[in-house]
C-alpha cells in the first residue's frame, strides 16, 4: 500500500473546500427578518429603524418628517402597517413621499382610522406621493386616509404597471390637490 500521496491529496481537497466555504460565508452579509414597532412620536424616517428586506414595520404613533420620506423600505418582502388611530405618517416638503417602497413583493397597509399626509405645496415642479412603489409585485391596501397636496400629487404611485394590487377598502379615502394631481 504505497500511496500516501493519494490520501494526502484527498485531505488537501477537503481542507481547501472547507476553507472556501468559510471565506464565502464570512463575505456574505446575512439578512434577517425583523419586526419594528414605532410606539412613540418620531421625526425620523421609519422611526429610526432600517427596513431592508423581509422586515415588518408597525407604525403605532406619528412619524413626522420634513424633506424626507416618512417610511422608506428597501429590499424585498417587507411589510409596512400603519396601525391604530395614532398611527400616522406626516411629511412636509417638495419631492416627498409618505411611504417610499424601493423593494419588490412587499405589502403596505394603511388601516382604517389611520392617515398619511404629504404637503409638498411649498415646491414647484416637484412630485409628491402618499405611497410610491418602485419595485414589482407590491401590494397596497388602503383602509385609512391619504391626503397629498403639491405638484403632480399622487395618492398611490406605481411604476410601469408592475404593482400586484392596489385595493381601496370601503373605509379608504385618497385626496389629492395641486397642479396635475391624480389619485
Amino acid at each position: 500500500m504505497n500511496n500516501p500521496t493519494g490520501i494526502r491529496l484527498k485531505f488537501c481537497h477537503a481542507a481547501l473546500l472547507g476553507t472556501t466555504a468559510l471565506v464565502c460565508l464570512s463575505v456574505v452579509e446575512p439578512v434577517f427578518a425583523e419586526t419594528f414597532n414605532v410606539d412613540t412620536d418620531s421625526d425620523k424616517t421609519n422611526g429610526g429603524y432600517i427596513i431592508n428586506g423581509s422586515d415588518t414595520l408597525n407604525v403605532n404613533a406619528p412619524i413626522e418628517t420634513v424633506n424626507k420620506s416618512g417610511v422608506h423600505a428597501t429590499g424585498s418582502g417587507n411589510t409596512v402597517n400603519i396601525n391604530s388611530a395614532d398611527g400616522e405618517v406626516s411629511v412636509t416638503g417638495p419631492n416627498s413621499n409618505g411611504i417610499l417602497n424601493d423593494g419588490e413583493n412587499s405589502t403596505v397597509t394603511v388601516n382604517s382610522g389611520t392617515k398619511i399626509t404629504v404637503d409638498g405645496s411649498a415646491g414647484s415642479n416637484n412630485f409628491v406621493h402618499g405611497i410610491q412603489n418602485k419595485g414589482a409585485g407590491n401590494t397596497t391596501i388602503i383602509g385609512g386616509t391619504i391626503d397629498v397636496t403639491g405638484f403632480q400629487a399622487r395618492g398611490v404611485k406605481g411604476y410601469l404597471q408592475t404593482q400586484k394590487l392596489t385595493e381601496v377598502l370601503s373605509t379608504g379615502v385618497i385626496n389629492v390637490n395641486g397642479e396635475g394631481a391624480a389619485g
